[in-house]
Formats: C-alpha cells, sequence, structure tokens
C-alpha cells in the first residue's frame, strides 16, 4: 500500500494510495466541493490534497472512520479535523468492491420516487443491518464525519469491501476544520 506517497505495510488496508499532485485541476475540484459543502466548511476552512486510491481483486480497507480521534498538527502549528468526507468513483470496472458503512440504513426510496424493496438498487444495497454503496463511474458519497460539537461520529464508521475481479479507483477529498 502507498500511504502519503510512500509504501507501508497494513493487513487492514491493501489499497494502493496516493496524493493527487498539484496540477491546474485539482484548485477546480476543491473549488466544486467547497461550494458543494457551503457553510458546513467554515471560510478559515480549507482541503487536504486530494487522495487517489486504487482497489485490484481481493483488496480492501476494514471498517474505519475518517475523523480523527485528536486534531492533526500541521507545520505551521494549525490543529484541524476532517469534518467531512467525499469519495468519488472515477473507475468501477470491477465486481464487488462497495463501500460499507454498516450503521447506516438508507430509506427504501425507488429512483421513481415510491417507496420499494428495490431502494436504490443499481447504487446502494442492505448488508448487515447497514448500507453498501456500488462502485459506479461517476457517482460519488459524502457523508459528515464531527457531530455539531466537534467530537467523531461513530455512526460514519465504513469499510472498502474486496474488489472481486477488476479494478476500483477512487478519490477522497477531505475537508479541513481548523481549531484555535
Amino acid at each position: 500500500m502507498h500511504l502519503h506517497n510512500r509504501l507501508t505495510s497494513s493487513t487492514s488496508r491493501t489499497s494502493s494510495s496516493a496524493l493527487l499532485p498539484l496540477s491546474p485541476v485539482v484548485p477546480c475540484i476543491l473549488a466544486r466541493a467547497r461550494t458543494f459543502m457551503g457553510a458546513l466548511l467554515p471560510p478559515s476552512g480549507d482541503f487536504s490534497l486530494p487522495q487517489l486510491v486504487r482497489y485490484a481483486p481481493g483488496q480492501k480497507f476494514d471498517l474505519h472512520h475518517d475523523w480523527y480521534a485528536m486534531p492533526q498538527l500541521l507545520a505551521d502549528g494549525r490543529r484541524f479535523n476532517r469534518p467531512a468526507s467525499f469519495f468519488v468513483f472515477l473507475e468501477a470496472n470491477c465486481t464487488e468492491g462497495e463501500t460499507w458503512f454498516p450503521h447506516i440504513k438508507m430509506p427504501e426510496i425507488r429512483e421513481d420516487g415510491e417507496e420499494g424493496k428495490e431502494a436504490g438498487s443499481a447504487r446502494w444495497r442492505e448488508r448487515g443491518g447497514g448500507t453498501a454503496f456500488r462502485p459506479v463511474e461517476g457517482n460519488a458519497i459524502f457523508w459528515v464525519n464531527l457531530m455539531p460539537s466537534g467530537r467523531g461520529d461513530g455512526r460514519v464508521v465504513h469499510a472498502g469491501l474486496p474488489v472481486g475481479e477488476g479494478r476500483k479507483t477512487g478519490l477522497n477529498i477531505w475537508p479541513r476544520r481548523f481549531y484555535a
């Protein structure tokens, strides 16, 4: 696995990841994320560099959360946490490999807006009392990581389930909330 552009080894995370290098496209991606977030991201907030992640057959990322138990310290002395997460499916030429939230249950609403058992069948499914989002190229998942108090929300623990055949590539975008 590559974490922050260095090779590391982990049994809980077997996917590969790398930070997106600064290029003309990165500010555009982050500007769109900022617009989406609206007032959820305070004016003093910014973003970490987006992270590319790739899953090959059998690769996975066990249950984890994206927020930090203790705010992280930057080299300039500012402390931050991740108030929310975006996960964008860039490539989904795979079987399985869903992103699973065991404590989040989706409502049963069909794509035509009516309630019914086939709820979200093309995009998500019920799994173990929670919701598993299928990798669909061009789709994204967004969730809020922190409670209004600033504490992490344990309900958003999630996992990248093992890919069956093929490959899944995604993009993580994490805003930062700074603390005094």
